[in-house]
């Protein structure tokens, strides 16, 4: 584990500035965890259109910054599920489902593999949708977890990508203080936080 006396960074989080991304960031911080931030799974640009990208590349890190990280948070917030969970489904909107996916699975794990992740946590922000749409961003995520613990396992990492959707107001501090000891420990059994591993996998298509 990195030394926490030192000033690099021990987790990356990709994910725009949001009351989800500032709880985990505060929670950390009060154990002396240091965060990174960067462009959220599937985006390169600081603008709107963050799920339209098709380039997959790691982050900007420095040398000290990819030695001393070891946990990386992906988080899905509030306006990019909506956007692609709240509307009319078609088939057009789960094609987007399906290249949204494929950017964030390339994006997080080559986030991943520049770091030699130990581990990885996928935070779906589906409070604002309603019960179907939640279940169907949960079932998103869920598979998604599974392909990047994956690519890691297959590239040398350890398959240990886990996921947690949040649903009310009051489960985004609840997750920010379980990120805590996720960070902390490889095992599994933390409340709120799913392992990709031991959850059902994704059923193939037809």
């Amino acid at each position: 584990m990195a030394d926490r006396d030192t000033a690099g960074p021990q987790v990356l989080v990709l994910g725009w500035l949001t009351d989800v991304s500032g709880a985990i960031t505060a929670a950390l911080g009060r154990h002396d965890i240091t965060v990174k931030h960067t462009h959220p799974p599937g985006s390169h640009k600081p603008d709107r259109k963050r799920w339209r990208t098709t380039a997959s590349a790691a982050p900007p890190l420095s040398a000290a910054e990819i030695d001393s990280i070891e946990s990386v948070i992906a988080i899905f917030d509030g306006h990019a599920v909506r956007s692609r969970f709240g509307g009319r489904q078609n088939c057009a909107s789960r094609r987007r489902l399906r290249v949204s996916a494929n950017d964030a699975c390339d994006s997080t794990t080559a986030a991943a593999l520049t770091v030699g992740a130990r581990r990885v946590l996928l935070i779906c922000d589906a409070r604002r949708l309603p019960g179907r749409r939640r279940a169907l961003a949960a079932s998103w995520t869920r598979d998604l977890a599974h392909r990047i613990g994956y690519e890691c396992s297959v590239n040398g990492l350890p398959d240990n990508a886990s996921y947690a959707v949040i649903e009310s107001d009051a489960e985004v501090t609840e997750i920010a203080d379980v990120v805590v000891g996720w960070h902390d420990s490889d095992g599994p059994g933390w409340p709120a936080v799913t392992s990709a591993s031991s959850a059902p996998r994704p059923s193939r298509p037809s």
